[in-house]
């Protein structure tokens, strides 16, 4: 039986809860999900539990077919953050 990627379904509830919070606040996730966004998946899979582990197939597809923040190097994910941080900040 094939998996299939695209079942969200199988996304951890935290990594989920983390990348909503990362899209709409700019919020920066844990090691993996930092990880995941700054396109290290060798780091995000050492870092990651098994069951994120299990997910990573579904969380990629995710990400790079139904997220809508940057995602991809660590200077789009630390520029969307410090954006949302002067934001919350006052500074925008």
């Amino acid at each position: 039986m094939r998996l299939d990627p695209r079942d969200y379904g199988r996304i951890p509830p935290a990594i989920r809860a983390g990348l909503d919070r990362y899209a709409e606040h700019g919020l920066r996730g844990g090691n993996t999900l930092h990880a995941i966004l700054c396109g290290d998946l060798f780091g995000a899979f050492a870092r990651a539990d098994p069951e994120t582990q299990a997910a990573m197939p579904a969380i990629v597809a995710y990400v790079v077919n139904d997220f809508f923040a940057p995602y991809g190097s660590a200077a789009s994910v630390e520029a969307w953050i410090a954006q949302h941080t002067r934001r919350r900040s006052g500074a925008l």
